[in-house]
Protein backbone atom coordinates (compact mmCIF):
# COMPACT_ATOMS: atom_id res chain seq x y z
CA UNK A 1 0.00 0.00 0.00
CA UNK A 2 2.83 2.35 0.80
CA UNK A 3 4.33 1.51 -2.56
CA UNK A 4 1.16 2.60 -4.38
CA UNK A 5 0.96 5.93 -2.47
CA UNK A 6 4.63 6.66 -3.13
CA UNK A 7 4.22 6.01 -6.87
CA UNK A 8 1.17 8.27 -7.02
CA UNK A 9 3.11 11.05 -5.26
CA UNK A 10 6.02 10.70 -7.67
CA UNK A 11 3.67 11.06 -10.64
CA UNK A 12 1.94 14.20 -9.28
CA UNK A 13 4.88 15.83 -7.55
CA UNK A 14 5.56 18.48 -10.25
CA UNK A 15 1.97 18.79 -11.47
CA UNK A 16 1.21 22.15 -9.78
CA UNK A 17 4.53 23.63 -10.77
CA UNK A 18 4.06 22.49 -14.35
CA UNK A 19 0.51 23.87 -14.52
CA UNK A 20 1.75 27.23 -13.26
CA UNK A 21 4.96 27.55 -15.28
CA UNK A 22 3.57 26.82 -18.74
CA UNK A 23 0.93 29.61 -18.69
CA UNK A 24 3.47 31.96 -17.11
CA UNK A 25 5.96 31.32 -19.92
CA UNK A 26 3.23 31.79 -22.54
CA UNK A 27 2.13 35.06 -20.93
CA UNK A 28 5.70 36.34 -20.81
CA UNK A 29 6.12 35.51 -24.50
CA UNK A 30 2.98 37.51 -25.33
CA UNK A 31 3.97 40.66 -23.41
CA UNK A 32 6.23 42.13 -26.16
CA UNK A 33 3.61 41.41 -28.82
CA UNK A 34 0.86 43.07 -26.79
CA UNK A 35 2.92 46.17 -25.98
CA UNK A 36 3.76 46.70 -29.65
CA UNK A 37 0.07 46.33 -30.58
CA UNK A 38 -0.95 48.85 -27.94
CA UNK A 39 1.68 51.26 -29.24
CA UNK A 40 0.33 50.96 -32.78
CA UNK A 41 -3.25 51.46 -31.59
CA UNK A 42 -2.25 54.56 -29.63
CA UNK A 43 -0.99 56.28 -32.77
CA UNK A 44 -4.05 55.30 -34.75
CA UNK A 45 -6.48 56.49 -32.09
CA UNK A 46 -5.14 60.06 -31.87
CA UNK A 47 -7.01 62.63 -33.92
CA UNK A 48 -5.27 65.11 -36.16
CA UNK A 49 -5.34 68.76 -35.12
CA UNK A 50 -7.66 69.63 -38.03
CA UNK A 51 -10.26 67.07 -36.91
CA UNK A 52 -10.10 68.27 -33.30
CA UNK A 53 -10.43 71.85 -34.52
CA UNK A 54 -13.53 71.04 -36.57
CA UNK A 55 -15.17 69.36 -33.57
CA UNK A 56 -14.36 72.35 -31.34
CA UNK A 57 -15.52 74.86 -33.95
CA UNK A 58 -18.80 72.96 -34.38
CA UNK A 59 -19.38 73.45 -30.65
CA UNK A 60 -18.46 77.12 -30.97
CA UNK A 61 -20.94 77.46 -33.85
CA UNK A 62 -23.70 76.01 -31.64
CA UNK A 63 -22.91 78.58 -28.95
CA UNK A 64 -22.88 81.45 -31.45
CA UNK A 65 -26.14 80.32 -33.07
CA UNK A 66 -27.82 80.34 -29.65
CA UNK A 67 -26.26 83.70 -28.78
CA UNK A 68 -27.81 87.09 -29.49
CA UNK A 69 -26.33 90.42 -30.57
CA UNK A 70 -22.88 89.20 -31.67
CA UNK A 71 -20.44 92.04 -32.31
CA UNK A 72 -16.98 91.60 -33.83
CA UNK A 73 -14.08 93.59 -32.38
CA UNK A 74 -11.11 92.15 -34.33
CA UNK A 75 -9.39 89.91 -31.80
CA UNK A 76 -12.66 89.10 -29.99
CA UNK A 77 -16.41 88.65 -30.38
CA UNK A 78 -18.95 89.78 -27.78
CA UNK A 79 -22.37 88.11 -27.50
CA UNK A 80 -25.25 87.56 -25.11
CA UNK A 81 -25.57 83.85 -24.38
CA UNK A 82 -28.29 82.63 -21.98
CA UNK A 83 -28.80 86.21 -20.76
CA UNK A 84 -25.10 86.58 -19.89
CA UNK A 85 -22.51 88.71 -21.67
CA UNK A 86 -19.75 86.52 -23.06
CA UNK A 87 -16.59 87.28 -24.94
CA UNK A 88 -14.84 84.84 -27.29
CA UNK A 89 -11.16 85.67 -27.48
CA UNK A 90 -7.63 84.31 -27.47
CA UNK A 91 -5.94 84.11 -24.08
CA UNK A 92 -2.34 82.93 -24.13
CA UNK A 93 -2.50 80.14 -26.75
CA UNK A 94 -6.18 79.22 -26.27
CA UNK A 95 -9.40 80.37 -27.92
CA UNK A 96 -11.93 80.49 -25.11
CA UNK A 97 -15.17 82.00 -23.83
CA UNK A 98 -15.09 84.42 -20.93
CA UNK A 99 -16.31 84.54 -18.22
CA UNK A 100 -15.20 81.04 -17.37
CA UNK A 101 -12.74 78.82 -19.11
CA UNK A 102 -14.63 77.11 -21.92
CA UNK A 103 -11.68 76.27 -24.20
CA UNK A 104 -12.31 75.66 -27.91
CA UNK A 105 -8.92 75.74 -29.63
CA UNK A 106 -5.54 75.13 -28.08
CA UNK A 107 -2.00 75.81 -29.22
CA UNK A 108 -3.08 78.77 -31.41
CA UNK A 109 -0.43 81.35 -32.32
CA UNK A 110 -2.72 84.15 -33.50
CA UNK A 111 -6.48 84.51 -33.69
CA UNK A 112 -8.81 87.19 -35.08
CA UNK A 113 -12.42 87.58 -36.14
CA UNK A 114 -13.86 89.44 -39.13
CA UNK A 115 -17.30 90.26 -40.48
CA UNK A 116 -17.45 89.26 -44.17
CA UNK A 117 -20.64 89.09 -46.26
CA UNK A 118 -22.80 89.12 -43.11
CA UNK A 119 -20.85 86.14 -41.69
CA UNK A 120 -18.52 86.02 -38.70
CA UNK A 121 -15.24 84.50 -39.86
CA UNK A 122 -12.46 83.18 -37.63
CA UNK A 123 -8.84 83.44 -38.78
CA UNK A 124 -6.23 81.60 -36.78
CA UNK A 125 -2.66 80.43 -37.25
CA UNK A 126 -1.01 77.37 -35.78
CA UNK A 127 2.65 76.95 -36.61
CA UNK A 128 3.14 77.79 -40.28
CA UNK A 129 -0.47 77.07 -41.33
CA UNK A 130 -3.15 79.74 -41.62
CA UNK A 131 -6.82 78.72 -41.21
CA UNK A 132 -10.06 80.51 -42.17
CA UNK A 133 -13.37 79.18 -40.81
CA UNK A 134 -16.84 80.67 -41.25
CA UNK A 135 -18.64 80.47 -37.92
CA UNK A 136 -22.17 81.90 -38.24
CA UNK A 137 -24.34 84.23 -40.27
CA UNK A 138 -24.49 87.51 -38.38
Amino acid sequence: MCDRVCRRRKRTRGFLLEQFLIPLIIALMLVPVMTSCIGILGHGMSLADEIQDEIALAQLRHVMIAANDCQVYGPSVSCIYHEQDIQIEQVNRFLLIRPGTWIFLSDVDTCSFALEDQCIVLYYRRGDRQYRRVLVHA
